[in-house]
């Protein structure tokens, strides 16, 4: 469950309640990557490499030795002598601006390639609240000047310098005047195009389907859809000053859901996505963004290998991310533990993760920082309780049939026929047979025979809950929660697919399974 307080649980399923939602939309160059920077002396702590990861807020506000910012109020956290336990910090200057607050401060990076961007977007100190209030945004083709856009008098934290900044290799940020005296200047992120955030204000309807599953017998994967009103036409293929025509495959998309606690919206991040597809609904006028993560885009990169010595689930998962150029995953300690035989029938890498989690006894999911899970989830804390009066009807009951067989194929070497291990549970007398084949990276017997256990051990979980309720955002998927019947056993069922749905109010879905 994402971490919130105890006035967010009251109010989450408060008689009454108001919900809030809200989309930011990263309408940048996708392909761009540094090749160099030049800036000003950055500070001991400062990574001026994280300018262009897509994050615009800080882990931490750090303190620092400068006026009013090591006050020991709470506001404030001392920074870790190793730079990487910071998380996120940006470029923070080495100089200090004066009483009357003036910079010369440059941030000059080069790219990989040309782009072609609406608008240059410029994240400051959102957590300490300061800016920039005088700077410019200059970019070149090579050694070539193309464009100067001076910003005067700024009073935003995240700046989106507008118009059309054509066929750039090379962007400077100049800072000439600070918010606040007597302070460095800090810089978050620098993002090749426009930052959008769609507040109810544009945002009409939105929806997050989520699920898993806890045998890795199928790869789910989070879908996100979104739509806005476009009566302004921004979003028109024919306008010639829109934005059409910067959209790109996989954007960055981020999604939040907030309840009103004391008058005041509590945000919780439901994930970040990639854009998928769009669809412009002309006689509407709205637009309709469809999103999803990591894994779709791994669905369409094909992976082959044949080996004869055999390797952990660890190390294939790390060679299959690195085929990707993917680095956002989460691999458990567990993976290191099993051997298996990295023979891989040409598939996509996703197929193949699969293959991984379920040859050591995991699951495969995705979170909602867009990270690929790839671990066990075996918590048996129940985080949450869920009455009846927060269902619109009770709720609905599947008991699927009992497994009486598990039967696991396991391969001796490439090309090799499968050979079967099964298991009985004695406990069934009339039952369904489930078989497994197909997974080459299942090296011997006794790796069938454990996962054949493992398989039985999920298949328990027979029974289903639908929940059909006012839905809570902080639930995630693998959550142990309690669901109240009309017959007064409560059952601890694990959460495995969620739909949230967001027009103004927030209702949602869950199905949850026990045993």
């Amino acid at each position: 469950m994402y971490p919130v307080n105890n006035e967010f649980k009251a109010a989450v399923y408060a008689p009454t309640r108001s919900a809030k939602a809200r989309v930011s939309f990263a309408i940048t160059d996708v392909a761009a990557t540094v090749t160099g920077f030049a800036t000003s002396t950055e500070h001991v702590i400062s990574d001026r490499n994280q300018l262009f990861n897509g994050k615009t807020v800080n882990t931490y506000n750090l303190a620092s030795w400068e006026l009013d910012r090591i006050k020991l109020d709470g506001t404030f956290c001392f920074p870790d002598p190793t730079l990487a336990n910071n998380g996120e910090i940006g470029y923070v200057s080495s100089a200090m601006c004066g009483i009357d607050r003036t910079f010369n401060i440059s941030i000059d990076t080069t790219f990989n390639k040309i782009v072609s961007t609406l608008g240059i977007t410029v994240a400051f100190d959102i957590l300490g609240e300061e800016y920039a209030e005088d700077f410019d945004v200059i970019t070149y083709n090579g050694g070539v000047l193309l464009k100067t856009v001076q910003v005067r008098g700024n009073k935003e934290t995240i700046r989106i310098v507008d118009g059309a900044f054509d066929n750039y290799n090379r962007v400077a940020v100049k800072i000439l005047k600070w918010s606040k005296a007597r302070r460095r200047a800090r810089v978050t992120e620098i993002a090749l195009g426009s930052l959008l955030v769609y507040d109810d204000s544009r945002l009409i309807r939105m929806s997050l389907v989520e699920d898993y599953d806890m045998t890795s017998g199928t790869v789910p994967a989070p879908q996100f859809q979104f739509t806005i009103d476009n009566s302004n036409r921004e979003f028109n293929i024919l306008n010639p000053t829109g934005v059409y025509k910067y959209l790109q495959e996989r954007q960055k998309i981020t999604a939040e859901l907030a309840i009103i606690v004391n008058g005041v919206p509590s945000y919780v991040p439901i994930g970040e996505f990639i854009l998928l597809s769009w669809q412009i609904d002309e006689g509407s006028m709205t637009a309709t963004f469809n999103a999803g993560t990591t894994l779709d885009y791994m669905a369409g990169i094909d992976y082959e290998r044949v080996g004869s010595s055999s390797v952990s689930p660890k190390y294939l998962a790390e060679q299959v991310f690195a085929f990707c150029g993917v680095t956002n995953y989460v691999l458990d300690s567990t993976l290191f533990n099993w051997a298996i035989l990295p023979n891989v029938q040409k598939q996509s890498c996703r197929d193949v993760l699969r293959l991984i989690a379920m040859s050591a006894m995991s699951n495969l999911y995705v979170d909602r920082q867009n990270r690929i899970n790839i671990k066990p989830l075996t918590s048996n804390t129940t985080v949450d309780r869920v009455d009846l009066d927060n269902m619109y009807y009770e709720p609905k009951i599947v008991l699927d049939r009992a497994i009486k067989k598990v039967e696991v194929a396991y391969y001796t070497s490439t090309g090799a026929q499968p050979i079967f291990v099964s298991v009985t549970n004695p406990d069934v007398i009339e039952g369904d047979t489930l078989i497994v084949e197909g997974n080459t990276l299942i090296m011997n017997d006794s790796s069938a025979l454990r996962i054949a256990n493992w398989l039985m051990a999920q298949k328990s979980y027979r029974g289903e809950y639908e929940l059909n309720w006012r839905g809570n955002p902080a639930h995630e998927l693998g959550d142990l929660i309690s669901v109240e019947n009309v017959y007064g056993v409560e059952k601890n069922s694990r959460i495995v697919k969620q739909e949230l749905h967001y027009e103004g109010y927030l209702s949602g879905t869950t199905r949850a399974r026990w045993r």
